[in-house]
This record gives C-alpha cells, structure tokens and sequence, in this order.
C-alpha cells in the first residue's frame, strides 16, 4: 500500500477507535521516527480534512479535535468488516462538553501505554459495547489495556468525586482487584493521589497485600493545553510495608507487576531540600544523585529515557535513540558524556557548586 494511504488508514483508525484525537495524540500513536515522517503525518491529516473524511472541532484546551466525518467513517467501513461499526463522531459530546478534561487523561495514558507495545480498549470503544471483558452490573472502565494476557482496569480521576461515590469507587477497587488489576490515573497536582492512599489505608490496611499488589497509580504531568510532559507508574505498598532486610519499599519497588514498564529509565525530581529523588524514593544528596547518574548512563543498557524535573510542572526529558540522547520533541542531540555533564551541572548548581561548562 502507498505509504501516504498507510498513514491516513492510521488516522482514520485511531480516531474511529478513540472517538476523537488530537494532532500531538496522532504524532504520537503514529510514533514517526525522525521529522521528515512527521511531517508526512500533518500532510495526511491535512488531506483527510480537505477530503472532508474529518471534522476539526475547538476542544476546551484551546486546540483542535478531529473526528470522523461520515465520509471518513463510511471510508473505514468500506476497507475492512473490523470497521462495520465506524461512523460519524459529529454528535459526541467528550470534544467541548465538561468531560473533555477527563476523556483526555484516559487518552493520554492509553495513547502512551499503545506506543509501548499493549493492546488498549479506549473508553470510546467500551460506550460502544467493545470490550474483552465481561461487563460490570454498574461499573464500567475509563478504559482497559493488557498486560502479560490479562486486562487492566483504568480508572481515571480528573474531579473531586462525591464522598458516596467516590467510596464506591474505592469499594469496587478492593473487591475487584483480587482478580482485575486497577489503574488510577491522575494529574500529580490535583491532590488525588493522597486521598485515594488514605482511603486504601483505611479500607484495606496492612493486611491485605493481594489487594495493594494488585493496584497502582499513573501520574500524568501536564504541561499547557493539556499535552502529556511525564508519565510515572508504581504499583502500590501499604505505607508500613518493609522488605526483607527491614528497610521500607518505597512503591517503585514494585514496577513491573501491572505498570508494563519494562525499559529502563532514569527520573530525578528536585526538591525543596536542595536535592533531588526518584518518584516515591527517599531525598538523595547530590552526591547521591552523581553516583546514580553515573551508574545509569554508564551501564551496559543506557536508560530509554532520563526525565528531569527543576520545578513544579517543568519537565525535561530527554530520549535515548541510536547512541544520543534528544530532548523529547525538538531537534538536537547531546550525547551519554553531555547529558551526563548536564544532569551533574544541574546538581551541583543547587548545591551551590559551580555548573560545568556545556
């Protein structure tokens, strides 16, 4: 197949299977390797709209949403049986309506969990009725991927739920988990986090370690317009578990089990102390930090990612492809030697070293 028609068969088919994307989603979903390809991918999304087989819609973020025109759906039907059920998404409410902001995190996290490899079940598809699960009598998924032949439940918190509902929530989480792994995916500044830890304490406790096993959480960090900057998944620990030599585990001891995390990265968060730690770890001094930079970049497997977090919301990642590491989304490369140089400089500089020059 021509690999313009590739491309527009892809867009076309996220959007019928998501209900409506946006350009930085498609980019993503698409995965275009290197700029030339990604700018292949605007040209197809700009052939389909001037094709009129999509439709571009104002979202509350202030960007557009595209979605399936008739033309575009009756297009999917006519390639394949496995989009009969395709159709205009025109009507949907999820675009400019108040659950916009809750639809997009369920994106988010299913369009990042695509890309590494899991097959997803989008909440647009379970209000279809398309689930490889059996349904719940009063409880539906925000969404569904899968990982190691079993289905995990997503569950997304974007609002301050109701006290009863959000304890049916919970109630639902323990009495389920034991068989269904449970995701609550979240934006880190919302303040869900601590009070679902708080209600599983309470719920749950110490004991019931099946259960803690058996869930975690996916912290979103947004930048402007609602567009991903960081992904951080852990499975959870009850706050008192201890490991086997008697130290606390922190909740990434756990990474694995149900986040389907399998490449190595490296996350470094400053904090207020004028050091840094990992996600749900403990402070590091920046001796710490330079020894776990060093010992990570210079493995035999550099991690696939270092992420670098200077402030509240302001994140840095940089991806690691074919020997050199790039900030994720612009042009430039550094390579193990400078990023390493570059991490340091920024320990040092909060120590109140002098940086090293780039």
């Amino acid at each position: 197949m021509d690999p313009h028609a590739d491309n527009e068969l892809a867009i076309l088919s996220w959007i019928h299977r998501f209900g409506h994307l946006r350009m930085t989603e498609i980019i993503r979903l698409l995965n275009p390797a290197t700029p030339a390809r990604a700018r292949r991918v605007g040209q197809a999304l700009q052939r389909l709209l001037e094709g009129n087989a999509l439709i571009e819609r104002i979202n509350p973020a202030g960007t557009g949403s595209f979605l399936l025109s008739a033309g575009g759906a009756r297009r999917l039907r006519c390639l394949s049986p496995a989009y009969e059920g395709a159709k205009s998404g025109g009507s949907l409410s999820s675009v400019t309506g108040p659950t916009f902001y809750h639809r997009t995190l369920g994106t988010l996290f299913l369009v990042e969990m695509a890309v590494r490899g899991h097959d997803i079940t989008t909440e647009h598809e379970v209000q279809q009725g398309r689930m490889p699960i059996a349904r719940e009598p009063d409880k539906v998924p925000d969404g569904l991927y899968a990982q190691d032949n079993r289905q995990v439940w997503v569950e997304v918190e974007s609002s301050r739920k109701p006290k009863a509902k959000f304890q049916s929530v919970l109630d639902f989480a323990c009495e389920r988990a034991r068989t269904l792994p449970i995701v609550f995916v979240f934006d880190p500044a919302s303040g869900h986090e601590a009070r679902i830890r708080r209600a599983l304490e309470s719920r749950v406790g110490t004991a019931g370690r099946d259960v803690w096993s058996r869930i975690c959480f996916a912290r979103l960090s947004l930048e402007r317009g609602v567009r991903l900057s960081a992904l951080d998944m852990f499975a959870l620990a009850p706050s008192d578990r201890v490991g086997s030599d008697g130290a606390p585990l922190s909740p990434g001891a756990t990474l694995g089990d149900i986040t389907g995390i399998s490449t190595p990265r490296l996350i470094l968060l400053a904090d207020a102390e004028g050091g840094y730690k990992v996600p749900g770890g403990p402070h590091l001094s920046c001796e710490a930090v330079r020894a776990m930079v060093d010992r990570g970049l210079s493995g035999p497997q550099p991690p696939a990612f270092v992420e670098l977090r200077q402030g509240k919301g302001e994140w840095t990642r940089f991806d690691y492809r074919d020997g050199v590491y790039c900030v994720s989304g612009q042009h430039g490369t550094c390579t193990i030697g400078q990023l390493r140089d570059r991490l340091l400089g920024t320990s040092r500089a909060r120590a109140g070293d002098e940086a090293p020059p780039d």
